[in-house]
């Protein structure tokens, strides 16, 4: 318990810190929101529950008033349920994102995991190592490494996203650091 309370304090103390750091008034040069692409709105998921509730009901039709039909229908009800419950928690788990500012002295990335604490990283943009690894597992695999710490950016986009978003983030480094130095 006390290990948990440490953890919370910690993990209060470092986006407080963080959020210090992001407390500016100019402008950043670059700003980015990443966000997984959800294929399934809200309104294609109520038409998807609906289509299969009736589909599913179509052959209990010839059964109504038997026996049978009190024996099938709750597992028919639980597959339901079960379908919606999976389609709301990938929806919830949907809501991950990263939010990515760039300023000449600095460069700050915020994670926000739905399930998780939230995971906050800065450097100095001039130090900072953009990597793009292709021979991996995961195709394009995208990180950041500064301040001792190295960090993976993306992990919820496409191969093709991240191979976008490394090309953008390299230009924008390159004009930061090309930037004369205060």
């Amino acid at each position: 318990m006390a290990n948990r309370i440490a953890d919370k304090t910690e993990a209060d103390a470092t986006a407080s810190a963080f959020f210090d750091l992001m407390d500016r008034n100019d402008p950043p040069l670059y700003r980015i929101v990443l966000r997984p692409h959800r294929s399934l709105p809200v309104k294609g998921f109520v038409w998807l529950i609906a289509t299969t509730a009736v589909l599913m009901t179509l052959p209990l039709w010839p059964l109504l008033g038997t026996l049978a039909f009190l024996g099938i229908l709750p597992f028919m009800l639980m597959a339901l349920a079960m379908l919606w419950y999976f389609f709301q928690r990938s929806y919830h788990d949907g809501t991950v994102s990263e939010e990515l500012w760039l300023w000449p002295d600095r460069i700050a990335v915020h994670r926000y995991n739905p399930r998780s604490e939230d995971a906050y990283w800065h450097a100095n943009p001039y130090w900072v190592k953009l990597a793009l690894y292709k021979n991996r597992k995961i195709e394009n695999y995208l990180t950041l490494t500064g301040e001792n710490r190295e960090i993976e950016l993306g992990a919820f986009l496409s191969s093709e996203e991240r191979l976008a978003l490394h090309d953008d983030l390299r230009t924008a480094l390159d004009k930061c650091r090309a930037l004369p130095r205060r």
